[in-house]
């Protein structure tokens, strides 16, 4: 995709994304968040320093299956 048609499009996205789509966690002690990378538009926000943070990656290769049909 062209830079161009590349900024269009997230533009579209971002648009898109109005405060009806957003999820916004409020941390309580224990929680668990999770997100997938390649259908989310996420963003850090700021944060108490003097707070413990943990967070961790996984990542996963995205394979075909026996149950997935050629294009």
């Amino acid at each position: 995709m062209a830079l161009a048609e590349g900024r269009m499009l997230l533009s579209d996205l971002l648009e898109h994304a109005q405060r009806q789509f957003v999820y916004r966690h409020e941390w309580r002690v224990g929680d668990l968040v999770m997100w997938d990378n390649r259908s989310t538009v996420h963003r850090g926000r700021r944060y108490d320093l003097s707070e413990r943070r943990e967070l961790r990656r996984t990542t996963t290769e995205d394979r075909p299956t026996a149950f997935d049909t050629a294009a």
